[in-house]
């Protein structure tokens, strides 16, 4: 399983030499229902841009169950961080043309683009008067990063649905 911890920036995350140290344990296992059943179990090296960053792991005690603790400028198996997702959607067509990494981003667009139906559908249930163009979804989700981050991590407590598709990891009991 996956769960997303709020941090303030990649600098910050970078800068603290365990990650234990910023993020908090699990509160409740997915899995079993137990509840402060976490212990500290490792880490696993990934990708944030260039940025090679650790994110911590706990197993709970009760089921053997694992839990990754992603920083939430994060997007859960994508390797760009969300501030780069997040420039590269907003950006005319002649500025995304010009951006290094433009093919991968333009993966992550398609993806979006696919996955954001899913989303209205769910989010609407919940909140009326949502923009139907993909652009305009992604805008109304978050005027900044941050609220964005936010919103991503409420799409996936509420309906295990990520910003960019629907992961096992990310399963809602």
């Amino acid at each position: 399983m996956q769960v997303l911890c709020t941090v303030e920036s990649i600098a910050t995350y970078k800068a603290a030499c365990n990650p234990f140290d910023l993020v908090s344990r699990p509160e409740d296992c997915r899995g079993c229902g137990g509840q402060g059943c976490f212990h500290r179990n490792g880490t696993y090296e990934r990708y944030a841009g260039r940025e090679l960053i650790r994110v911590a792991r706990f197993r709970c005690k009760h089921c053997g169950g694992s839990v990754s603790v992603l920083p939430d400028f994060l997007l859960p198996y994508r390797n760009l961080p969300l501030i780069e997702v997040d420039a590269y959607f907003r950006a005319t067509v002649e500025q995304r043309r010009e951006r290094s990494g433009a093919d991968l981003l333009r993966r992550y667009w398609r993806r979006w683009v696919e996955h954001c139906g899913r989303l209205q559908r769910c989010h609407g249930s919940v909140q009326g008067g949502l923009e139907r163009d993909p652009l305009g979804f992604w805008r109304q989700l978050g005027g900044s990063v941050g609220a964005l981050a936010r919103e991503h991590g409420r799409l996936i407590d509420r309906y295990g649905l990520s910003l960019l598709g629907r992961y096992r990891c990310h399963a809602v009991a």
